[in-house]
Parts: structure tokens; C-alpha cells; sequence
């Protein structure tokens, strides 16, 4: 068993990895792209790497994947799926070893960042101008997908 969550994390770090540096590049402007590339990789790694040490201290990795996830949902609207894939298989770990409550507890993040939805403001408003429209809430499907 400690055998595949070791594959398993280095595995999803790759993968989380890979998706952040390509979604950086897809969706960020030349300018600003350096910043989010890094801004995205360490919140790829923070959201996977714990998951090597859920076997010893899985309320640590659990509690700190939790935040970081949560973290980058509520602040960038996206997850990575080697995260999203790690975050599940951390609370399942967490829940199937007897802390079913801690498990259900660290998954209301994502439940309530899916029913609330996150500010997206959609056009910049000029100083000194008044807002024409308040911002949408919208959730992704990784935010869906996690609190389910």
C-alpha cells in the first residue's frame, strides 16, 4: 500500500505540474506569464506533494492539501487534475483510516465554494467610474467535482 501512494504522488506531481505550466502558458498574456507559471507550479506542488506523507501524518497532509486546493480555487478559479486526483485520494485515505468526521470536515471547503461560487469580475472598471453590474458567481466543475 505505501508502495503505490509513492507512484502515485509522483506521478500526480508530474501531471500536476505539466497541466499548470501549460494552462499558465494557454491563458496568461506574455507580460504577466513568468509569475503565473511560478505562482502556478508551487500551488501545484503544495496541492500534491503532501500526499507522500499521508500514511504518517494524514491529518497534516490532508489539512494542508485542503488549504492550498481551497486556496487555488477560491483565488484562481482552476484546480489541476493531479491536485483534484491527490485531494480525493487524501480524504479517502483519511476517512477509510477512522477520521471519517476530519474527512467530511476538510471537503466543506469545496461544497461551499461550489454552492457559493467565486467572484469573477468580468471587465475592469475604470477609477472613479461606478460598477455597472455586480460580479457573477460561477463554479467550475473541479470545484463541483471535489465537494461531491
Amino acid at each position: 500500500m505505501e508502495r503505490w501512494i509513492r507512484w502515485a504522488s509522483i506521478g500526480l506531481v508530474l501531471v500536476g505540474v505539466a497541466e499548470a505550466i501549460f494552462r499558465a502558458q494557454r491563458e496568461v498574456p506574455p507580460p504577466d506569464r513568468a509569475v503565473y507559471v511560478v505562482a502556478f507550479i508551487v500551488l501545484a506542488l503544495a496541492g500534491t506533494l503532501p500526499l507522500a506523507i499521508v500514511r504518517k501524518q494524514p491529518v497534516a497532509a490532508a489539512v494542508a492539501m485542503t488549504a492550498v486546493n481551497t486556496l487555488t480555487v477560491a483565488a484562481f478559479q482552476t484546480l489541476t487534475s493531479g491536485a483534484l486526483v491527490a485531494q480525493l485520494i487524501v480524504l479517502f485515505l483519511l476517512g477509510r483510516g477512522g477520521s471519517r468526521v476530519m474527512a467530511i470536515v476538510l471537503s466543506l471547503p469545496f461544497a461551499l465554494l461550489a454552492l457559493i461560487g467565486t467572484a469573477t469580475v468580468t471587465d475592469p472598471v475604470p477609477v472613479g467610474a461606478a460598477p455597472q453590474a455586480p460580479p457573477r458567481f460561477r463554479s467550475k466543475p473541479s470545484t463541483i467535482i471535489c465537494a461531491s
